[in-house]
């Protein structure tokens, strides 16, 4: 050790402070403090930055109930703050600063270590095919507290209290030994139990007992029903059966719990039940098959406790079935503050009031899993399988027959949405039945209008509708400075994707709606053009001028860069007379402008040493590059799409890669520790139909797109709502053909629908299974 502490005090010692310090340090005592000026404004440095870091991470942190973590993390600093203002001044209790914060440095890393060893030794035990997903997130989530926490503790201990021999580092060894033995013990928990319903017949079992039983006369759901209190807990019982049933004599919805010693004894008592008060058809039914304890002693794992849509839940003998909670959105209640609509997992408090819960953790609770099965008006009794939340079991076939249909039932609903003022209804809740009528957000009105138009066809109800719906935008007009855009009652700025989407949307519709809309499309084209920027990019808003601090807006200047060339190809058009051409700028500033913003994209927009490993949503360029095919050609344009969908690619489950044949094809970029979510696999659907053409016009082969394209069709349509899915709706007719955001989360958004139907419409053009591409 002698060695070895000679170089560390040649390295890390500063020279001393006072007389007092020099005599320690002649007598060859702990005491050594940092008195260099650039020492000491190193030591700053680096202590502000940590501050920074840590302040940020206890302000962001997505978790409920997270005032202890935030607490210690911002302890830890203020305790940079303090020592970084010692080094500064100088100051005689820099060391006591310094050696406080490599203590507290060390203990944080110590708990960080429990805490992940925790997290990943639990997780793996309850999803066992997360083993190598949860132990990878773990490993680089230890590696940056390790980065934050082990380097300032090391240079602290070594410059203010050095190691006098290898003992000194026993003790350290026996508690991080003992904490990661600990981890394993309490993150151990209850192993989950099959019951006596797992591994049997049910369908043959429950289709006897519900044979010759009579059928609701009447259409009435099963939404909004309370968790049927069990005799026993289902751990304690052998066979339980949750069944959601509508009462003969009010024909009102009702659940039960049914528990039995054998499946056929629990066949038995639903025959019994359907004989006496319940109808045959519709029912919702759940076997338990799989129990699992929870505990509350790892609050931090509660989100990820419950599986979206495949788990349910009982406090003591109340259940609720998986589709219930689903019913209630349940698995998408816990918020990212970078996204309002970037939300997962469950909340302890939120499941309290379901299950009757004492307290808002998970004690007293059980995970369950469960067969599920639903009978439909046809009184067929038809199993979920994988997907809980009433989708369809089987995986569908992307074939002509069923890509026509789901597009068929996606023009259906968004015909249905479209109120008589013009405006779409922006969102509804299937189960629930409660609609959002009244919000307006111009670019989910622009982009749904858009879709209506390139997939909706020349039929008179569709042109109808398009005309209504640009009317409603159209109205919006409002004066805005010396120019004018679409503003909402109380707006004094529009944001580039309020002026770009629209004028797309007029475009896209013209040849439907004709000219009557052209003064206002020449009008927004003008807008866009004066927000462009010398350097080709886009403001973000405009309030009368553009704003200076362009870009920062998701998804708009993809959205400006496809406005440009559609308002060019319609100029370029031989048909174009020059009374519509005047209503626009000239075709030579749209040309230019349109290559400027492609040279910006493609030569500093994206530009950064880890380019092919992080994008943000880019779909909006391959939907711009892929319009310019006929007319405006850009290599650079074209092959930045071409490498954000090989990007993207990389976040889509393929059951080839040994994932769940049933989520195969969605977009998941937090791996299995969710279902996937439809509305970024839709997103991501019209990327990779645009870039399967793009390939074709530069001669390079698709092959491997286009069997990855099909896995997202297939996907997609399986995530739509039919009548099947909807036997527990409230707002059946309204939620066939739509969408949801998540497989786990119910309210249909019109956005949802309009991105879903475009990349099944446009992802079946590709394909060439709907006509001409």
């Amino acid at each position: 050790m002698g060695p070895i502490r000679g170089i560390l005090a040649r390295v890390l010692d500063p020279d001393t402070e006072d007389d007092a310090d020099a005599e320690a340090e002649r007598e060859g005592a702990a005491q050594r403090t940092p008195a260099s000026r650039p020492r000491r404004y190193g030591l700053a440095t680096v202590n502000v930055v940590e501050a920074v870091v840590f302040i940020a991470a206890a302000v962001r942190v997505p978790a409920e109930r997270a005032w202890l973590f935030r607490g210690a993390v911002l302890a830890l600093a203020a305790l940079h703050v303090v020592t970084a203002f010692a080094a500064l001044r100088g100051a005689r209790w820099l060391r006591r600063a310094w050696l406080a914060l490599a203590w507290a440095s060390l203990l944080t890393l110590g708990a960080a270590t429990w805490a992940l060893g925790t997290t990943a030794w639990y997780l793996s035990e309850l999803f066992h095919h997360l083993g190598p997903v949860v132990v990878g997130a773990a490993i680089a989530a230890f590696g940056l507290v390790l980065l934050m926490t082990l380097p300032v503790a090391a240079w602290g201990l070594a410059s203010c209290r050095p190691l006098r021999s290898w003992r000194d580092l026993l003790p350290w060894t026996a508690v991080a030994m003992l904490g990661v033995l600990s981890s394993g013990y309490c993150a151990r928990g209850a192993h989950a139990q099959p019951t006596a319903a797992h591994d049997s017949d049910l369908a043959n079992t429950l289709s006897a007992a519900l044979r010759g039983a009579p059928r609701a006369p009447s259409r009435v759901t099963l939404a909004d029903v309370r968790a049927p209190d069990c005799a026993a807990p289902p751990r304690e019982a052998n066979a339980t059966l949750l069944v959601t049933f509508l009462q003969r004599d009010m024909e009102v919805p009702s659940a039960a719990c049914l528990q039995a010693k054998t499946l056929a004894e629990l066949g038995t008592a639903l025959s019994a039940l359907v004989r006496s008060r319940a109808y045959a058809a519709p029912l919702a039914i759940d076997v338990v098959t799989t129990t699992q304890p929870l505990g509350a002693a790892l609050p931090w794992l509660a989100p990820l406790t419950l599986r979206p849509g495949l788990d349910g839940a009982c406090y003591q003998a109340r259940c609720a079935a998986p589709w219930q909670l689903v019913a209630r959105d349940r698995f998408m209640a816990v918020g990212f503050s970078i996204d309002a609509d970037a939300r997962l997992g469950v909340s302890p408090s939120a499941l309290g009031p379901d299950l009757n819960a004492v307290g808002d953790d998970l004690a007293g609770m059980t995970r369950i899993e469960t067969a599920a099965f639903h009978v439909g008006a046809d009184g067929v009794l038809t199993p979920r399988e994988r997907l809980r939340a009433l989708r369809r079991g089987p995986r569908p076939r992307v074939d002509e027959a069923a890509l026509t249909h789901a597009t068929d039932a996606a023009r259906a609903h968004v015909l249905r949405a479209l109120r008589d003022d013009g405006h779409f209804r922006y969102s509804i809740e299937p189960f629930a039945g409660a609609a959002q009528e009244a919000r307006l957000h111009v670019p989910r009105q622009a982009g749904t209008t858009l879709a209506l138009c390139e997939l909706g066809g020349g039929a008179d109800e569709v042109r109808g509708a398009a005309r209504l719906a640009l009317g409603h935008l159209a109205a919006l007009e409002r004066p805005l400075g010396e120019s004018r855009a679409l503003l909402l009652p109380g707006q004094t700025s529009a944001a580039l994707g309020d002026i770009a989407l629209p004028l797309a949307a007029l475009l896209s519709c013209r040849p439907l709606v004709g000219g009557d809309f052209d003064a206002l499309a020449g009008r927004l084209t003008a807008l866009v053009l004066r927000m462009q920027q010398p350097d080709g990019s886009f403001a973000s808003t405009f309030t009368g001028r553009p704003d200076a601090s362009r870009g920062g807006r998701l998804y708009g200047d993809g959205q400006a860069l496809l406005a440009l060339v559609l308002a060019e190809r319609f100029l370029a058009e031989p048909s174009r007379t020059e009374g519509e051409r005047n209503a626009f700028p000239p075709i030579a500033e749209v040309r230019s402008a349109t290559t400027a913003a492609m040279d910006y994209v493609t030569e500093r927009y994206w530009q950064h040493p880890l380019r092919n490993f992080f994008y943000v949503e880019e779909n909006w360029h391959c939907l711009a590059a892929r319009a310019a095919l006929a007319m405006h050609r850009h290599d650079g344009y074209e092959r930045f799409c071409l490498d954000y969908v090989a990007f993207k690619a990389r976040f889509i489950l393929r059951a080839a890669e040994g994932g769940d044949a049933a989520l195969a094809g969605g977009y998941a970029p937090l791996g299995l520790l969710t279902v996937p979510q439809t509305t970024p696999t839709a997103g991501f659907g019209e990327a990779l139909a645009a870039a399967v053409l793009l390939k074709r016009a530069r001669g390079m082969p698709t092959d491997a797109e286009l069997e990855l394209l099909r896995e997202v069709l297939a996907f997609l349509v399986q995530a739509q709502w039919d009548a099947a899915a909807c036997v527990a709706c409230s707002a059946a007719g309204e939620a066939v053909g739509g969408f949801s955001r998540h497989l786990a989360s119910p309210p249909i958004r019109i956005d949802y629908v309009q991105h879903a139907w475009s990349a099944l419409g446009h992802g079946g053009r590709a394909l060439g299974l709907l006509g001409d591409s």
